[in-house]
């Protein structure tokens, strides 16, 4: 026997799909936050592990991602691979022309290639409090457990502060307010359970054997906004059993402009989140109140609407998990090569060594 003990996988993969362009305005500024903070608090807390940021067609006009950041924060421990995902390899994707990421498959690129036990995907505008960080470097996740998490919106300026510390005492002291998890109305004799989904496309943290074992997010012919919400249901319909993260873990969402959601959305944001008819109203009567409401504030196109990308309502999210807890599945599967299995992406090791 050789007397060289067995080098041991990294810990947890950290995937954030990247965007060089300024989506809600301010965006560099945010990443830059984003990046540094986990790189100081993996430092700090000597979390074992890798960041996978997944460049998904960079603008030929502007620098590469890689030059945005101090990579000398990183260390042996803890590295960095930037992930590239060239402009001819987007255009395959549906509505190439109008969306220039396709998260869901940015996020799939990069589990695909995660080397570590776990998986943590996670977005490129969020800051993870010290106990969230301190309990990830415990090394104490559960295989068959699907980790979620409340988040916590703060204002824009906290990405201004000059530290790590001092964004993350920012946060504290500039919040918003915190996203109320998602509630449904769906029968709960069929098994479904109210999954606490506050973040679920902010925070989705699970095993990578069971990453693999799903097949990823899947990759529907629509923007993401509600298919984080059926990966979760679906890995739960698979064994997977959720764990929420308590306070004083946190996650914290650096505030933004949106431009998605109208007329649809907004519609649905008011009777759901301002009206709270999920508590009130059946489910039936709902929707007849939004198609009606519908029609009578036909105006307000978003631009996703006016490029013809189309988005889940929640009336779609929840008919698509009542079928699969009543066997009939209809989420489309993705192929075996989902993630971008097959193709050789430019890759490039930043900061520590390997």
């Amino acid at each position: 026997m050789s007397g060289r003990a067995e080098a041991r996988s990294p810990y947890l993969s950290v995937v954030i799909p990247s965007r060089n362009d300024d989506h809600g305005g301010g965006m560099r500024e945010r990443m830059v936050a984003s990046v540094h903070g986990l790189l100081d608090q993996a430092r700090r807390h000597r979390l074992r592990g890798e960041l996978v940021l997944v460049e998904w067609n960079p603008p030929a006009d502007r620098p590469p991602l890689a030059s945005l950041f101090d990579w000398s924060r990183g260390e042996e421990g803890f590295a960095t691979r930037v992930v590239t995902v060239p402009p001819a390899l987007h255009r395959r994707f549906p509505h190439a022309d109008a969306v220039r990421v396709h998260v869901l498959a940015a996020w799939n690129a990069g589990v695909r290639r995660a080397r570590s036990d776990f998986v943590l995907c996670t977005s490129a505008d969020v800051l993870l409090s010290d106990e969230l960080v301190r309990f990830l470097a415990s090394e104490e996740l559960e295989p068959d457990a699907m980790y979620h998490i409340d988040r916590t919106n703060v204002r824009p300026e906290v990405a201004r502060a000059s530290s790590t510390e001092d964004r993350l005492r920012a946060c504290a002291e500039n919040v918003l307010g915190v996203s109320e998890p998602l509630r449904n109305e769906l029968p709960r004799g069929l098994g479904i359970p109210d999954l606490h989904l506050s973040a679920p496309g902010d925070f989705a943290l699970l095993s990578r054997e069971r990453w693999h074992a799903l097949g990823g997010y899947p990759e529907f012919d629509v923007l993401g906004i509600g298919v984080d919400i059926l990966f979760c249901y679906l890995a739960h319909h698979a064994g997977v059993r959720e764990v929420v993260l308590r306070a004083p873990m946190r996650l914290y969402h650096i505030d933004h402009s949106r431009n998605w959601g109208a007329p649809r959305g907004a519609v649905e944001r008011l009777l759901y989140d301002r009206l709270r008819l999920k508590d009130r109203v059946p489910r039936r009567v709902r929707r007849a109140l939004s198609a009606w409401l519908l029609r009578l504030f036909p105006r307000g196109k978003s631009t996703w609407d006016e490029r013809g990308v189309r988005g889940l309502s929640f009336a779609e999210v929840e008919d698509y998990v009542v079928d699969l807890y009543r066997g009939r599945n209809r989420i489309p599967p993705n192929g075996p090569g989902w993630g971008l299995e097959g193709e050789v992406l430019p890759e490039a090791w930043m900061g520590s060594p390997r």
